[in-house]
This record gives C-alpha cells, sequence and structure tokens, in this order.
C-alpha cells in the first residue's frame, strides 16, 4: 500500500478492515504518523531511537529559545500538515522563537495550518547536509531460515552469499540511494539567495512530492549508512512482528559533526 491509500483509508482500517492480501506488514503502517499526538505503539521515532540511529532533536515548545544562528539549533523545521488536507505538507523553517510565532500567525491567516494541526506538530532540528534516501527490500520469504541481520561492512551487501535471491539466510538487500524531488521548492532553492529573497513574499512555497532521481555515496561513509538497515530490520521485527516486508526507505541527511568534522548519518523519516 502507498502513502495516499493509508491516509484515504487511515492505517487502523487498512489494518482492521480492509478484508484483500496485501504484500506487506499492515501493522507496520501506522508507526510512519509523524504527529506528537498521545500513541497506544511505537512510532517511526521510536523505531530509530530503539534501532540506535541517529534522529533530529526534537524540540518542544518550551525550548524554542535554544533555536538561533548563534545557539544550539541554528535552523529547526517545523513539520505540520496543511489544514483540511492530509496530502499536503506545510512544513516551515525557523530560525527563532520570534519567528516561529511570526510564520504561524502569517499562515493560519492564509487558511494553511490551523490550531488543530498545529498541535500536533513536530518541531526539530534541521539537518543541514545533503539528503539521501537509503532503500532497502525485505522480502518476508525467508523468515523462518534467515539468522539476524548482520552486516560487518559498508561492501558487504556486494557479495554474492548476501544476496537473498542466492542464499536462503538472508532476507534483505541494499537497493539503492534516491533524492526527492519537491515541487516548486526544489526548484526555488537552485536559484540565487539573491533572487529568492527578491520573490520570497510573491509566490507560493510548497514541498510536494514530484518524483525522485538517484544518488551514489561514497564508499568510506557506505559502511555506516548501509549498515543502518540490519539496525532497522532488526528492532522492527521485535516491534512488530514478523517484522518489515517490502520496500522501504530510511530519509536522512549526511551532515558534519562538528565534533569530530567527519560526515554524520542522521534520518529524520522512515517510509
Amino acid at each position: 500500500p502507498n502513502r495516499s491509500l493509508v491516509v484515504y483509508l487511515t492505517a487502523d482500517k487498512i489494518e482492521n478492515e480492509l478484508k484483500i492480501p496485501i504484500y506487506g506488514n499492515r501493522s507496520l503502517l501506522k508507526s510512519e504518523d509523524r504527529t506528537t499526538n498521545e500513541k497506544e505503539y511505537i512510532d517511526q521515532y521510536g523505531i530509530l531511537k530503539r534501532s540506535g540511529i541517529r534522529a533530529p532533536r526534537e524540540i518542544s515548545l518550551d525550548e524554542l529559545d535554544i533555536i538561533g544562528i548563534d545557539k544550539e539549533v541554528p535552523v529547526a523545521l517545523v513539520k505540520v500538515q496543511q489544514a483540511d488536507n492530509p496530502l499536503e505538507r506545510a512544513f516551515f523553517y525557523i530560525t527563532s522563537e520570534e519567528d516561529y510565532l511570526e510564520q504561524v500567525e502569517t499562515m493560519k491567516a492564509k487558511g494553511l495550518i490551523n490550531d488543530q494541526t498545529l498541535s500536533e506538530a513536530r518541531i526539530e532540528e534541521f539537518i543541514i547536509g545533503p539528503y539521501f534516501n537509503c532503500n532497502g527490500w525485505a522480502s518476508g520469504l525467508n523468515k523462518g531460515k534467515a539468522k539476524g541481520y548482520k552486516l560487518t561492512d559498508g561492501i558487504n551487501w556486494l557479495k554474492h552469499e548476501h544476496d537473498p535471491f542466492r542464499n536462503p539466510i538472508v532476507d534483505w538487500d541494499f537497493v539503492g540511494f534516491g533524492q526527492r524531488m519537491q515541487t516548486n521548492s526544489s526548484g526555488f532553492l537552485n536559484l540565487p539567495a539573491k533572487i529568492q529573497i527578491q520573490i520570497g513574499d510573491k509566490i507560493k512555497i510548497k514541498n510536494e512530492e514530484i518524483g525522485h532521481s538517484m544518488a551514489t555515496m561514497r564508499e568510506s561513509k557506505m559502511g555506516e549508512v548501509v549498515g543502518s538497515i540490519p539496525k532497522f530490520l532488526e528492532t522492527v521485527e521485535k516491534l512488530y512482528p514478523p517484522g518489515m516486508i517490502g520496500l522501504f526507505g530510511l530519509q536522512g541527511a549526511v551532515p558534519i559533526n562538528p565534533k569530530d568534522n567527519r560526515p554524520d548519518w542522521v534520518v529524520f523519516d522512515i517510509s
């Protein structure tokens, strides 16, 4: 099932009322929910935490004073859904508490968000670095034979013995890297900063997914990034038996870690 089906029918109805077979683990769909609502289940952020995979720092409304160019969090992202349209995002960036309050009032006045969607919004540090979707596939065919999820080095998935089509003790494979294309923000961000400032108030910036492009990653970083897949799969199998079945993506970015001045891997969404 794709994201649109989940939005229209809801994950609960797909899990409990849809009486047709699907390829995948229907009990896992609800974990994609990114709202801050109280939940009776473990969402994607809980999965990342239990997997030991770094995620962006969540910021509460009481902590907005840590956001600022010269503060702990230079830029933050407010993940909020558009009012009356659950398929559309109304994400926006903030650089201070005052900036947050001003943008909220402006977006409310335009009808883009309301108190309900804002109360469910998640505020997190914005990760400055190139985006990568680390895509994988778990067949689900070898569940009874698979011997855990192990990756000893970043190139292991290239070897024949780690191919699930050749070896029945392996149940997942690395598909590749991709990057999202969004309209119209992708085009806007390609403009020089001077032009962005000139036209920023005159056009409506949106982050609607429109496509994907392929990407490659430096070999020396792939060990950590691809190595996050088995960590994720092992956690999902424990939390939502029988675990991941089908295609999945760990959506993240590779910023520079100021502690060691080396590229880091941060996952901000799971699909």
